[in-house]
């Protein structure tokens, strides 16, 4: 079934498409907290987030993992889109809650990402790339996933990949997420470059 709607998407890759696809993917990735927020991602790209429990998720996963700028900004567009009302005390205490701490997480991230121990940590770059990406700031993200991905972790070559995209480095992504061919993330690889190559024929 995913075949069929991944080659469905291809060809027809409105909204609605991407949510077939990915909400089944998001609901068989069970409990995988990191691969959920990959699939969450790309739906967000795709605007194919048209459920208020997605942006439930997404926000629940971002407070987890302590990226209170991407959880601001998701929560935002839900409201601009209508599936978010206006006024919601759920994502409204959330919006108070992570505001302030968005701005003031911003510094430090900003302040890690060009400290060169960070780089030399495979772990810290990964969570610094991560923030960093987060508050969409793809251009300082890139040298530090790219550490990551040459110490040989997978998630950090998918994410590079993804990230280059972002930035509008979209040959050097779509070579970086080639080379993610095995895994959880090969198929959203795959995705990510099928994204990219409609958006610039678009």
């Amino acid at each position: 079934l995913l075949d069929v709607l991944s080659m469905r998407v291809e060809d027809y890759g409105q909204p609605v498409a991407w949510r077939n696809l990915l909400f089944i993917m998001l609901r068989d990735a069970g409990t995988d907290k990191p691969l959920n927020m990959d699939i969450l991602r790309l739906m967000r790209q795709t605007k194919a987030m048209t459920e208020r429990a997605e942006y439930s998720e997404y926000a629940a996963l971002g407070i987890e993992t302590a990226m209170p700028s991407e959880v601001v900004a998701v929560i935002r567009e839900g409201k601009a889109s209508g599936v978010i009302p206006a006024k919601d005390s759920y994502f409204d205490d959330i919006l108070e809650s992570q505001t302030p701490r968005a701005r003031d997480d911003a510094k430090a991230v900003l302040a890690d990402a060009g400290k060169p121990a960070t780089a030399a940590n495979p772990r810290a770059a990964l969570g610094t790339a991560d923030a960093l990406v987060s508050m969409g700031e793809y251009a300082k993200a890139i040298p530090l996933y790219q550490a990551v991905a040459t110490s040989g972790n997978p998630i950090g070559q998918y994410r590079l990949g993804v990230t280059q995209i972002l930035s509008g480095q979209q040959a050097a992504g779509e070579a970086t997420l080639a080379q993610v061919n095995t895994g959880p993330r090969a198929r959203l690889a795959k995705l990510w470059i099928s994204h990219s190559k409609a958006a610039a024929a678009n």
